[in-house]
C-alpha cells in the first residue's frame, strides 16, 4: 500500500514539475525538493534529515586539552559561504569570548548555554564585563536574554549530532576502541576509520534511497 501511495506522489509531482522551466544551475531540482518535504510529512519528520549527515571535520585529543583549545585549532577548516554567516552549536563547555571572537572571523557566530549564570546577579551582567567580553559574546548573551525559547529552540538541533554518534556505535561498533587500540595516534588512526566507514555507509544509503525514489518497487 505504502509504495502505491509513494508511487502516485512521485508521479504527479513530477508531472507539475514539468509545467514550470528550472532556472540554470540548480544545484537541486524542483522534484527533488519537493518530494524529500513530502517524504519529511509523510514520515513526520524534519528536512534536516535530508541534510548531509557526513563527518567533515573532527578530532581526537588527551582529556587533559581544554575542549576551547580543540575548536580554535579546528575552526581554522571551517568554511562559510561568502556574505552569509553560519551558525555553530555546542555545549557550554564551549563558551568562550575568545572562541566568539574567533569564529566571527571565519563568519561564524557561536551558540551555546551560557556558562556560570549563576554567578550573575539578577540576570544582569555588568556593564565592565559586557565590554570585556567582546561583541560577538554580547550578542549571545542578549539572545538568551531577550530570546531565551528561541535559543533553545535552535539548541535541540544538536541532538542530531548526538545521534549521529549513536549510528556509528551501534552499527560501526565505534563506542569504545578495542584491546590493540592504544595510544593517542592508534586511536586516531581507528577513529578516522570509523568516520570513513560511516561516511561510505551514508553514501550508500543516498545511492539506494535516490533509486527508490526514481524507480520504486511495486509489490
Amino acid at each position: 500500500m505504502d509504495r502505491e501511495i509513494w508511487t502516485t506522489v512521485r508521479m504527479t509531482v513530477k508531472r507539475v514539475c514539468r509545467r514550470y522551466r528550472a532556472p540554470r544551475k540548480l544545484t537541486y531540482s524542483r522534484e527533488l525538493i519537493l518530494l524529500m518535504y513530502l517524504w519529511a510529512v509523510w514520515q513526520d519528520g524534519c528536512l534536516s534529515w535530508a541534510c548531509d549527515k557526513r563527518i567533515i571535520i573532527w578530532s581526537v585529543t588527551p582529556l587533559n586539552v581544554a575542549e576551547q583549545s580543540v575548536i580554535m585549532e579546528m575552526a581554522r577548516h571551517l568554511v562559510a559561504t561568502p556574505g552569509q554567516l553560519a551558525l555553530l552549536l555546542a555545549d557550554g563547555n564551549y563558551d568562550s569570548a575568545p572562541l566568539h571572537k574567533s569564529l566571527a572571523l571565519r563568519n561564524h557566530c557561536l551558540l551555546t548555554p551560557l556558562k556560570a549564570q549563576h554567578r550573575v546577579k539578577n540576570g544582569q551582567h555588568h556593564p565592565v564585563t559586557l565590554r570585556q567580553m567582546g561583541p560577538e559574546r554580547r550578542e549571545a548573551v542578549d539572545v538568551w536574554t531577550n530570546h531565551p525559547d528561541l535559543a533553545k529552540f535552535v539548541l535541540k538541533e544538536r541532538n542530531r549530532i548526538e545521534g549521529r554518534f549513536s549510528v556509528m556505535s551501534v552499527a560501526l561498533n565505534a563506542a569504545a576502541p578495542p584491546c590493540w587500540v592504544r595510544r593517542l595516534h592508534r586511536v586516531r588512526r581507528w577513529a578516522g576509520g570509523k568516520v570513513i566507514l560511516h561516511n561510505a555507509r551514508l553514501t550508500v544509503q543516498e545511492k539506494l534511497a535516490q533509486l527508490e525514489l526514481q524507480h520504486p518497487h511495486v509489490n
